[in-house]
């Protein structure tokens, strides 16, 4: 594979004794997808032909272009930096903090700040589009409540499924424990789930900083993917196997 095992993060299950991070549906599956939802499946493993736009993270339809690969090859956003936020292979660190009027949610990977207005702000207008779409946020007692729309479309709604530009997206953070952030997000979107979808997840304190992830600067593996197939494509031609 492309990963050693040894860089993998394997949590435990806390203290919870769960089988599924869905809690709704009650039976902890996904709901049916709706009739006509776009799927496309990326991965580590060889390319899977499709059409562009290219909505996955990890893998890519071809190596014509940049274009043809996952949106964090392209360094657009991270494969783990939602949102929402699900548990991922490694880096899958979080930093929140509040300004006076403001939330901020940066991830690490990909070193993206999602900026969200706490109050009355007005939302944006419904034709501008963004890859994390537009959040507002308020506070419910002890739990910050942060609500998502306007996604560009250009990215899945969840689980290989859908296109996002019709999903609103509800994430609730509340401290559990000195070191525990209970994360619930529910997903809607009846143009791709015949049902909302409701999960949590534990967000466990870590000590330590994030660092600067430096995605286009240090992004030679575009670079290479590109020139490797087009060294493919003429030692083919040269040898007649085009």
């Amino acid at each position: 594979g492309a990963y050693n095992d040894f860089w993998f993060e394997v949590a435990g299950i806390g203290d919870t004794v769960r089988t599924s991070l869905v809690v709704y549906p009650e039976n902890g599956r996904f709901p049916a997808a709706v009739e006509g939802a776009p799927r496309q499946f990326g991965g580590l493993g060889p390319d899977v032909p499709g059409a562009r736009p290219v909505r996955y993270t990890v893998g890519g339809i071809a190596k014509d272009g940049p274009e043809d690969r996952g949106l964090s090859t392209r360094c657009i956003v991270g494969f783990n930096s939602g949102p929402p936020f699900t548990p991922s292979l490694y880096n899958n660190n979080v930093q929140i903090f509040q300004s006076r009027n403001t939330a901020v949610i940066m991830t690490e990977m990909i070193h993206d700040a999602r900026i969200v207005p706490l109050g009355d702000r007005p939302e944006l207008d419904d034709d501008i589009r963004l890859w994390s779409g537009d959040s507002r946020g308020y506070w419910d007692g002890d739990t910050l409540v942060v609500e998502t729309k306007n996604f560009n479309g250009l990215r899945q709604t969840f689980n290989s499924t859908g296109a996002n530009g019709n999903m609103v997206l509800t994430e609730r953070f509340t401290r559990v424990a000195y070191d525990t952030v209970n994360y619930e997000f529910t997903i809607d979107d009846p143009s791709t789930f015949t049902d909302k979808i409701t999960a949590i997840v534990p967000m466990i304190k870590v000590g330590g900083l994030l660092y600067e992830y430096a995605c286009h600067e240090g992004n030679y593996g575009m670079f290479n993917i590109l020139r490797g197939a087009r060294v493919e494509e003429r030692l083919a031609a040269e040898s007649g196997t085009q």
